[in-house]
């Protein structure tokens, strides 16, 4: 084989760098701790030193320093970023191309960093959104999963809400589904380690996902029926949040009707709302009602249907007591029913007084197995 001149000559320079000293590898670096590396050639020749992580040349700041003269790099408060493959370089100074290096692993360990370049992928279409982040060397060295969370302009500054699921931090992406209709959503993401869970992410911008209006999905919670005074049936439920609305014009409907009714009585009913008073319920009469939400795409599901009372009043009283029939152990007494106001009776109540006479004296087991019929 034909070597020519100039590469020989390189092979023959490079020969003359040898390395006398190599950095060494360490796994097990604590994140904000301190580390250093160090190389060292002989050579006939003029060397010089640089450094490159996962082969780029490094960037010397605050918390990376490099003492040219003894060729000793110090890395202080480092992070995850810090993790990877350092690569000391010795090189002739009239060329940079005549070089020789020897690289060492450095892995540092301790909870993740936040992630890199955390951004929305477009807007937000059928109520889907696609994030992304930079995929990390450090990544391929650990088992770190990242957790996205969500939230509103509806609810508190301070509630974020997790996506179920975690996705692999060196997927570099995540789909969120089944987002909130009628929304403006922010999204922010969470790094997790073996050893802990990173900081937040800066999250994405409102403006950046909004989302389509669609018909409700939920029923009002809590549906109650409050039998009141006389005549009177309330119903209540506990008014629903801004983020089930699912779009504009909401509102609630409200149907009631007897059971003789071949038709339904309907009312719709403001967003503020938590109460309805049935109109002429009468005394002690049966309702079927069901609430629904509705906004301007349609009405929600229906919910379930409910019976109740209205309200009693107290009924007349008796106008008579006949004693029908007295037996050894019991009496039977009749009275005439109080017809105008009959369907207002749930039953009666009778009570027994007891006279004593001076001439004689009557024990309790005197009326023992007493009863009456009604």
């Amino acid at each position: 084989m034909f070597i020519s001149n100039s590469t020989f000559l390189l092979l023959t320079i490079l020969e003359d760098i040898k390395f006398v000293k190599k950095p060494t590898s360490n796994h097990n670096i604590t994140k904000g701790s301190s580390f250093s590396l160090y190389c060292k050639v002989e050579s006939s020749r003029q060397v010089k030193y640089k450094w490159r992580l996962n082969g780029r040349d490094l960037k010397y700041d605050d918390n990376h320093n490099w003492f040219e003269t003894v060729n000793r790099l110090l890395i202080q408060n480092v992070n995850e970023s810090d993790s990877g493959r350092y690569e000391c370089v010795a090189y002739l100074p009239q060329t940079q191309k005549m070089e020789r290096s020897v690289t060492a692993s450095v892995l540092v360990t301790g909870p993740p960093n936040a992630l890199e370049g955390f951004h929305l992928n477009g807007q937000c279409n059928n109520f889907t959104a696609m994030l992304s982040w930079h995929s990390l060397p450090i990544y391929n060295n650990s088992e770190t999963v990242v957790i996205i969370e969500w939230r509103t302009t509806y609810g508190p500054v301070d509630k974020w809400t997790r996506v179920p699921g975690e996705v692999n931090a060196t997927v570099g992406q995540a789909k969120v589904e089944n987002l909130s209709p009628w929304s403006k959503v922010r999204f922010r993401a969470i790094a997790q380690n073996s050893y802990g869970y990173g900081p937040a992410c800066e999250p994405t911008k409102f403006e950046s996902c909004e989302t389509s209006p669609t018909r409700p999905v939920k029923c009002p919670e809590d549906i109650l029926a409050i039998r009141g005074a006389p005549g009177v049936l309330d119903i209540k439920w506990k008014a629903m949040t801004e983020i089930d609305f699912n779009g504009p014009g909401f509102n609630y409907v409200v149907k009631y009707k007897r059971p003789s009714d071949s038709t339904w009585t309907k009312t719709v009913l403001d967003r503020n709302k938590e109460q309805f008073t049935i109109p002429n319920a009468g005394t002690n009469q049966l309702w079927h009602f069901t609430l629904q939400a509705n906004n301007s795409e349609g009405l929600g599901p229906m919910c379930l249907e409910s019976s109740a009372y209205s309200g009693q009043s107290k009924p007349g009283f008796i106008s008579e007591i006949i004693i029908k029939e007295i037996g050894t152990s019991s009496v039977l007494l009749t009275w005439p029913p109080p017809i105008s106001d009959l369907w207002n009776i749930n039953g009666y109540r009778v009570s027994i007084g007891i006279t004593i006479s001076i001439f004689g004296r009557l024990t309790l087991e005197d009326f023992c197995g007493w009863k009456f019929r009604m």
